[in-house]
């Protein structure tokens, strides 16, 4: 991973003892026009929570070295773009990977990122999926939940895909709240849609069992899954 600090060598090259580098996956920012879009469960009120997913300097850096915290991958909370049309999800999820790209650059030792995809359009997503890690620098990219009610294994989805096999980079899959079930069912909704969408993937792994991506993917799930 580039800009991150590595550990100091002694004279003969062997690692000098020190504090772990501690990196934080999935790390949720909110974009401030993606936010404009969110409604009903989807929209974060409390204030404390707001301010923390809107900083991306002072604050957010301030509290990272108070956890010990090297360095954090920015990702987009949910809902993230999943449930806007196509039209409205393309054009402002390239803005919307702008400004985090401009995020890290201003701290590039202490921020990397994973892209938000307007999988909307599936074509679109893919070729953001391109430009964010090809020419931003960006780790990976992240759905968040269902694309407007439609699980990810969906043919239409499989172009997404192929960019991130070439690319050899993981697609990260988080939940979003699930659709009509109001507060009561959330925890049951965001469970089954979980365990769903991983199941399903795996049907998208397996189309084929060569390359390298399935076999890594495959790989980590079967360590997750040991006792």
């Amino acid at each position: 991973m580039p800009n991150v600090r590595t550990p100091p060598l002694d004279q003969g090259g062997r690692g000098i003892a020190t504090k772990s580098y501690i990196i934080a996956l999935d790390e949720h920012y909110y974009d401030p026009e993606v936010k404009r879009h969110a409604s009903g469960l989807d929209a974060i009120a409390a204030p404390a929570t707001v301010q923390c997913l809107d900083d991306l300097g002072e604050l957010r850096l301030k509290e990272m070295d108070e956890a010990g915290i090297d360095l954090q991958v920015l990702s987009h909370t949910m809902p993230g773009l999943q449930k806007l049309d196509a039209e409205t999800a393309v054009p402002l999820a390239r803005r919307a990977n702008d400004r985090l790209a401009e995020a890290v650059r201003a701290h590039p030792n202490r921020f990397a990122a994973f892209a938000a995809l307007p999988t909307a359009d599936p074509k679109a997503a893919a070729d953001e999926l391109e430009r964010t890690v090809g020419s931003l620098g960006f780790k990976e990219a992240m759905a968040n939940g269902l694309t407007n009610g439609v699980f990810l294994d969906d043919k239409r989805f499989w172009p997404i895909f192929e960019p991130a096999q070439a690319l050899d980079v993981p697609l990260l899959h988080a939940s979003g709240n699930p659709a009509s079930c109001g507060h009561r069912g959330l925890l049951q909704g965001l469970r089954r849609e979980t365990s769903g969408n991983l199941v399903r993937r795996l049907g998208i792994y397996r189309r084929d069992r060569d390359a390298r991506y399935s076999r890594r993917v495959e790989r980590r799930i079967r360590r997750l899954s040991a006792p």
